[in-house]
């Protein structure tokens, strides 16, 4: 019952992994994209011509969910499927991107917090015992 009571605290947002190529033009960014499509290495392009500082890592950036960054930019990333390509215009430039996992919004399961609960719980009891038992001491 005390899991169903705050649910809300176990709940996992929705997150997408994505790998970025940063471009400053639009002509060079179709270039990439179409290089992609055909076929070229996302790790490779993104280390030689992108100037995201995530080239580092072949374009990949870590797990993030809505919120973390440009609407624009998320709203691709998260509208995409995995595997999928698309070009992402901001302020800070064009992006090349590729959508690489999607992870549902989820709760933690409740074995997973069920210890954390249930010493909640004996915590709550114990508290309640010594209440009882400083009660009847005063009453004496």
């Amino acid at each position: 019952a005390l899991y169903e009571d705050r649910r809300e605290e176990f709940a996992q947002p929705e997150r997408v992994r994505v790998r970025i190529v940063l471009l400053e033009g639009l002509d060079e960014a179709e270039e990439v994209l179409q290089l992609l499509e055909e076929g070229a290495d996302f790790r490779r392009l993104a280390q030689e011509r992108s100037i995201h500082e995530s080239r580092i890592e072949g374009g990949e950036l870590e797990e993030f969910r809505r919120g973390t960054f440009n609407e624009d930019f998320e709203e691709a990333a998260f509208s995409l499927d995995p595997g999928e390509l698309t070009l992402v215009t901001t302020g800070a430039g064009t992006f090349v991107m590729e959508k690489v996992s999607h992870v549902a919004a989820s709760y933690t399961p409740f074995d997973q917090v069920r210890p954390l609960l249930v010493d909640e719980l004996q915590t709550q009891r114990r508290e309640l015992v010594l209440q009882q038992v400083q009660r009847a001491s005063a009453s004496h």
